[in-house]
């Protein structure tokens, strides 16, 4: 229950971020909150990936997101559709923008950069800008990570053990 707690707190920390970008605050540079939210939510999707496997008996049974997302009602499916198709679109539309490589300094002066090789200089504004871009790419596919472990869990969790007492109550 802790995970899925801290997952939780992580992703909407995460969504947080996500959103300032578009009115241009820029919270990866102010709070250290981002690198810990990453972390965090890619952990904790590990454990809960884990608990999801241990609870359905071995790594050889797959774990049916499909069936998750038809247990939920419609206004969880409604959530969680709008949530998957804003996080895709926002990761892919803004890694074109980044095609060209991450923001850097170098030589003393704001530029691009590709895997660490010089590509061309930008302003300072272009600069700030190319951050919040890199920061809301990150931040929406940690936050699509995290919906997937979220949803498992639920799904794993609660939904599964409804099901089991269910059907204990009318055997």
């Amino acid at each position: 229950m802790v995970a899925i707690m801290i997952t939780i707190i992580a992703f909407f920390g995460v969504a947080i971020i996500n959103v300032f970008t578009y009115i241009g605050v820029d919270l990866g540079s102010i709070f250290p909150v981002l690198n810990v939210s990453f972390v965090i939510v890619f952990v904790m999707t590990f454990i809960l990936f884990f608990k999801v496997v241990r609870r359905s008996g071995s790594f050889r049974n797959r774990i049916d997101l499909s069936a998750a997302y038809s247990k939920l009602s419609n206004p969880e499916r409604l959530i969680v559709s709008a949530g998957a198709v804003y996080m895709a679109i926002c990761f892919f539309i803004n890694m074109f923008y980044m095609s060209d490589g991450g923001t850097g300094i170098y030589e003393g002066k704001y530029a691009i950069l590709d895997k660490g090789s010089f590509q061309r200089f930008i302003t300072e504004e272009m600069y700030h800008k190319y951050q919040l871009i890199e920061i809301r790419t990150v931040t929406s596919a940690f936050m699509l990570m995290g919906l997937i472990a979220i949803v498992g869990y639920y799904h794993t969790n609660f939904v599964t053990n409804l099901e089991d007492e269910k059907t204990v109550q009318q055997d």
